[in-house]
C-alpha cells in the first residue's frame, strides 16, 4: 500500500508531451474515508526550473473547491520531490527538461474534504493552471 504523499511516477500518472502541469484523480466518486488521490505531472525548462529556485513543488498550489457553497481551500504542496531530466541536456542548457511528479491524498490534506458533496480540483504551477476536474464525495 502506497504512503502519500509521495513523487514517484504512476500508472495513472500524467503523461506529458509539452511543457506545462497535468492532474488526474484516482476516481470520480469516493466515500468519506477513503482515499482519493490526486496524481500530478509537470515538465519545465531550465529557465522555469530556476524560476521555482530549483524547487517547483513548492510552488505548486492545489485548489479544492466545494460546487454548492462559497469558499474552497487552497495549499501548497510543501514536502519534497523527484526530479527526473527529461533528456540529456545539462542544466542551464536552453534544451534541458527537468520533470517530476506528485500525489497527494486530497482526504489527508486536514480541512479540505470535510463532508460528502460535490467538489472540483486545479493545479497551479507558475503560469501553468491544470484543467478542473470534478468529483463526488460520499
Amino acid at each position: 500500500m502506497s504512503q502519500f504523499p509521495n513523487y514517484e511516477s504512476y500508472p495513472q500518472s500524467p503523461k506529458l508531451a509539452n511543457i506545462g502541469l497535468e492532474i488526474v484523480l484516482s476516481g470520480k466518486t469516493a466515500s468519506m474515508g477513503q482515499s482519493i488521490v490526486l496524481h500530478g505531472a509537470y515538465y519545465l525548462t531550465d529557465k522555469l526550473f530556476c524560476q521555482f529556485f530549483r524547487e517547483p513543488l513548492t510552488a505548486t498550489m492545489i485548489i479544492v473547491m466545494p460546487c454548492d457553497e462559497a469558499g474552497g481551500r487552497i495549499f501548497v504542496v510543501r514536502d519534497g520531490h523527484n526530479l527526473i531530466m527529461i533528456d540529456d541536456g545539462s542544466i542551464p542548457s536552453p534544451t534541458a527538461r527537468i520533470g517530476g511528479y506528485f500525489n497527494i491524498d486530497l482526504l489527508a490534506v486536514p480541512d479540505v474534504i470535510s463532508r460528502p458533496g460535490r467538489y472540483w480540483v486545479m493545479a497551479c504551477l507558475g503560469e501553468f493552471v491544470s484543467q478542473r476536474i470534478f468529483f463526488e464525495m460520499k
